[in-house]
């Protein structure tokens, strides 16, 4: 609490210039209290690990413990500023999404960046401390203090002559301020009665000589702006000394003044207090007169601490406790795959890699009149997906009573993970190969930093997924399965109405199907729609015939009216085959899907299975392999003599050269072993027959580009081997 007023203490007496409150900023009591975090962090972080140190359960806490309250001290500074409450924030609104990228990873100086924040500066410097503490622990177990207070003042001293001979200035006090975090670690053992006073005051005495001099070769030898050297270098000498005075008296009845009263209280909320500090002595000098701002600057900022650590800190430090919490007994055993349920994921991956194919060929050159497929390709979208979201929620029950913290915990490696590296991969692939994709993209850097809020291609769909496993995560402990299908058919009622981001639209509109799976489990699936006998089956197939037959009646005046399918693209199809109209057609094709996998006696039951247990692998990879298989197949779709490809003008530089001679190809010469084979196969029927008018193509791709006069016209005379035919075309 001490080190937080301090700081607090020092922003305001910036404000107040003038005054005898701006005196104080000549005492630079900021700098005071900066030095006295890192003291006190490198004290308890090693007491928090007095039980051993988990790499994994340390990172996810301290992270926990920092990232909450920042994160809503961004997004409250963001709010002030948009609504013009505080001027000086209001730049954030416009900006551009590398300072919030920066910002977001705490890296804006090191990125020469805006900080939002202007305390957040100590925070990349105490997560840069947890990590070396970490690592040393990890690496070099006891010896672990030693090491450190001994590396890093030999660092700093490293550094300073690099600066002197590199007539640069370094910021040799930020390297000093873990350098003040190693030497809290000492206190820490002498108070954990490992070292022995001596031992400590040596550490110190090399402490307060090291940092003497990085602070003169800093702000002595280079010249600072706002700051002199005796304004650096008072709080750097004075803080130590009164740290180790308090660590040495270890009763607490000796510091009466540091253990009674409100100190206390006040001290756990010491974080918040230096996060959100900065907003009410803004927002207190931007709206009361001078001497009232800063009394109420004090008391909005402890009001606004004291928040902050009971609705964010707390929640996320509790958080962070149940999620690393060891897993109960029994919680590691995997349970027996459900052969149905493999052969329905097998369907519904399946479906997925079909309706991509087909959003692909709609999307290409050759989509202006494939109306079938359009109709192919919208069946498809009205339930595939709703199949994999039911599917997905089948096991979240009994996953989260078995490890709920475990499930959560699973998320990052089963979906973050993925997501990020298969959505980055696969767009640098398609942004490397340019105008040879049906849509082309630009804009690499920032689509890449926005995929935490914007996914690419496929990829919503674990985007989505995490959110709703993280929803039920939250619901269906505490208030039941019945809530988050209550609170998912609210979403989807609402989901069209809303002017959210896409994903949030996604999320709202496919938390139906994924609830009514969490409803069911498994065996609700096998009571209602799978059962035990072959009638009950019978029985529910023809059902379902039936009401598919009566909802594709119903439903036949919406689809003529709404669904303009002969210039339609595949992401307009699939936003109109997720509306709210085509939800009774989507709840029968599922239901169908998963009676047709219960079948045993189904021929490719087992293949389905199968490949349901790749879902995963096919999922995240299939999209490359089908647009390349797409594009090197291109050629020969032409071969099929629809009218769409004639009116279709080739690529630009894609000209195939003769076998004989330098010049052109415009006969069987040239071609691939494939296009001789067909012409070879069509030498009896001219070349009016489909399979000789590849020709037709390669010489339009010869002619494109040429002026007008030089252009071959298609039908002239051709070399073929040593003959001379026509060619004629339908």
């Amino acid at each position: 609490m001490i080190a937080a007023g301090l700081v607090l203490i020092q922003h305001i007496a910036d404000r107040s210039v003038g005054t005898w409150l701006g005196a104080v900023a000549v005492l630079s009591p900021g700098i005071a209290g900066v030095v006295l975090f890192f003291l006190i962090s490198g004290f308890v972080i090693p007491l928090s690990v007095r039980r051993g140190l988990d790499p994994g359960a340390f990172t996810v806490r301290r992270l926990l413990r920092i990232y909450p309250l920042y994160l809503a001290a961004l997004v409250l500074a963001v709010a002030v500023g948009a609504l013009g409450w505080l001027p000086e924030w209001a730049w954030v609104r416009g900006d551009t999404p590398g300072i919030w990228l920066a910002n977001l990873l705490l890296v804006q100086d090191l990125a020469g960046q805006r900080a939002i924040l202007g305390v957040s500066w100590t925070l990349i410097i105490e997560l840069g401390w947890y990590g070396l503490f970490a690592a040393a622990v990890m690496v070099l177990h006891r010896r672990a203090a030693d090491v450190l207070i001994l590396l890093l003042p030999a660092a700093i001293l490293l550094l300073a002559l690099a600066s002197l001979v590199l007539d640069l200035r370094i910021p040799l006090a930020r390297p000093g301020m873990i350098y003040a975090a190693a030497l809290g670690y000492q206190a820490f053992r002498y108070h954990s009665r490992e070292i022995r006073l001596p031992v400590l005051l040596a550490h110190t005495a090399a402490f307060l000589s090291i940092m003497t001099a990085a602070i003169l070769v800093s702000f002595g030898h280079f010249h600072h702006a706002a700051m002199n050297l005796w304004q650096v270098l008072a709080p750097w000498l004075v803080m130590p000394g009164l740290f180790l005075l308090v660590v040495v008296r270890r009763d607490r009845q000796a510091w009466p003044v540091l253990s009674a009263g409100l100190l206390p209280k006040l001290g756990e909320s010491s974080y918040s207090l230096y996060l959100l500090h900065p907003l009410a002595i803004a927002l207190a000098y931007a709206w009361l007169p001078g001497a009232a701002a800063a009394p109420a600057a004090v008391i909005g900022a402890v009001v606004a601490a004291r928040a902050g650590f009971r609705w964010i800190e707390q929640p996320g430090i509790a958080f962070g406790r149940w999620l690393m919490r060891p897993p109960p007994a029994g919680a590691d055993e995997r349970p027996a795959r459900i052969g149905w349920l493999d052969a329905a994921r097998g369907c519904g991956i399946v479906l997925v890699v079909f309706g991509h194919a087909l959003g692909g060929l709609i999307d290409s050159r050759l989509g202006a009149g494939l109306t079938a497929f359009r109709w192919l390709f919208f069946a498809i979208y009205t339930f595939h997906m709703p199949l994999f979201f039911l599917l997905a929620g089948l096991m979240v029950p009994h996953r989260l009573e078995r490890d709920a913290a475990g499930f959560v915990r699973g998320l990052g490696t089963g979906i973050v993970a993925p997501y990020f590296l298969w959505s980055a991969l696969q767009f640098t692939v398609i942004a490397a190969l340019g105008t040879a994709v049906n849509n082309p993209v630009s804009g690499y850097w920032p689509t890449i930093l926005a995929l935490p809020w914007k996914t690419v291609s496929q990829f919503w769909f674990l985007y989505v997924l995490f959110w709703l496993h993280l929803i039920a995560a939250a619901v269906v402990p505490r208030w039941g399965a019945a809530v988050l299908l209550v609170l998912a058919v609210a979403m989807k009622l609402v989901a069209p109405m809303l002017g959210a981001p896409v994903v949030v639209r996604l999320v709202c509109a496919h938390a139906l199907f994924y609830a009514i799976g969490v409803v069911l489990r498994p065996d609700g699936v096998e009571r209602l729609v799978i059962g035990q006998s072959r009638a009950h089956r019978v029985v529910v197939l023809v059902a379902l015939a039936l009401s598919g037959l009566v909802a594709t009646f119903v439903m036949l005046p919406w689809f003529g009216a709404n669904l303009p399918f002969a210039t339609a693209s595949s992401p307009q199809l699939a936003n109109l085959a997720w509306r709210l109209p085509v939800l009774p057609v989507a709840g029968i094709a599922v239901v169908a899907c998963l009676g047709l996998a219960g079948l045993p006696q189904v021929a490719g039951n087992r293949a389905l299975a199968a490949l349901g247990r790749l879902t995963m692998p096919v999922f995240v990879m299939h999209v490359l392999f089908v647009a390349g298989s797409r594009r090197c197949t291109m050629p020969d779709l032409a071969l099929c003599g629809h009218e769409s490809v004639r009116s279709v003008q080739p690529r630009p530089g894609n000209r195939v050269r003769s076998r004989r001679g330098t010049g052109p190809a415009s006969g069987a010469v040239g071609r691939s072993w494939r296009g001789q084979w067909r012409h070879r196969r069509g030498r009896s029927r001219g070349c009016g027959d489909w399979k000789r008018c590849a020709r037709t193509v390669r010489q339009a791709r010869h002619d494109h580009g040429r002026p007008p006069d030089r252009r071959r016209a298609v039908g002239t005379w051709h070399r073929r081997g040593r003959s001379r035919r026509t060619c004629r075309l339908p």
